[in-house]
């Protein structure tokens, strides 16, 4: 498998993570259109749902409040569609070394780093052509604290 593939089954594997962790579950479907990898849903017997496109990356630029990362602008233009259900952005940071990525002992699984998510819906179109620069505020980590937020917050705005 080279890197690449690696990289986006890292992110699967977080994203499931976080999701087992909120109570929650993810469908993965056979074909990514429209820049979805996959939905998250809520616990059993809650319809709150939210569609992902996952992104895995071992150099975007990080300061002190953001995360710059260069995102292609078709993935760009499918997340910005503001009359979509919710379509967010999950952005996984990697150590750039892949033997950084996972530690195991009898204790304790690590999966470092981490992720972040971001909501595009409605931000404006972009001239460029080939990628867009988005910015991600390092408050918005993808955890299961946030989780179970971001989906009271889909049902707040979409209810389904």
């Amino acid at each position: 498998m080279n890197s690449n593939l690696r990289k986006e089954q890292f992110s699967l594997a977080y994203i499931r993570a976080v999701a087992a962790a909120a109570d929650c579950h993810v469908i993965i479907p056979e074909v990514d259109v429209d820049s979805v990898d996959g939905q998250i849903r809520g616990p059993l017997g809650i319809r709150h749902r939210l569609d992902f496109q996952a992104k895995s990356t071992t150099d975007a630029k990080i300061d002190q409040t953001v995360v710059r990362y260069e995102l292609e602008r078709k993935d760009y233009d499918d997340l910005r569609q503001p009359d979509s259900p919710l379509h967010i952005l999950i952005l996984m940071m990697l150590p750039p070394s892949e033997d950084d990525w996972v530690s195991q002992t009898e204790a304790e699984l690590c999966l470092r780093k981490c992720a972040y998510w971001l909501d595009l819906r409605g931000e404006p179109d972009k001239d460029n052509r080939r990628s867009v620069t988005v910015r991600i505020p390092r408050k918005q980590v993808f955890d299961p604290v946030q989780l179970p937020n971001l989906l009271d917050g889909v049902h707040a705005r979409d209810p389904i």
